[in-house]
């Protein structure tokens, strides 16, 4: 039974407040690459072929602009986490979303720390 949320995860282990961010910001960064779809323009639309072509262009701009974006964030958020000695861990099984987002929040920490987490989520599991 899951009885913890995914915004709890952090709660009394060093930094919480950082590692709610990244985690946080790491769910959002997935979020915005799932939204960030290429307008597909109708040529049907068009009466000249070359104003279709160059709106079709700024609209593949635009989409790989904001994908490099997105890149840029991911890579920033996980080389904070590795800075602080930290991973990224899946517990998504775990926990109850309850996030804005479609997505989890991952546990940043150790392996003894995921260990710990572990054993607060299910402490009721042992009696």
């Amino acid at each position: 039974m899951i009885k913890m949320n995914c915004t709890e995860i952090h709660n009394g282990f060093p930094n919480k407040e950082l590692r709610d961010f990244l985690s946080l910001a790491m769910v959002k960064a997935f979020d915005d690459e799932g939204k960030n779809q290429k307008v597909h323009l109708l040529y049907s639309e068009y009466e000249d072929p070359f104003e279709f072509a160059k709106d079709d262009a700024r609209e593949h701009i635009k989409h790989y602009k904001q994908y490099i974006r997105n890149i840029e964030t991911k890579q920033a958020i996980l080389r904070l986490i590795e800075l602080n000695g930290w991973k990224e861990h899946d517990v998504s099984d775990d926990v109850y979303n309850d996030t804005d987002y479609r997505g989890w929040m991952s546990f940043l920490g150790t392996e003894d720390e995921l260990e710990q987490l572990h054993a607060i989520i299910y402490e009721h599991d042992k009696k």
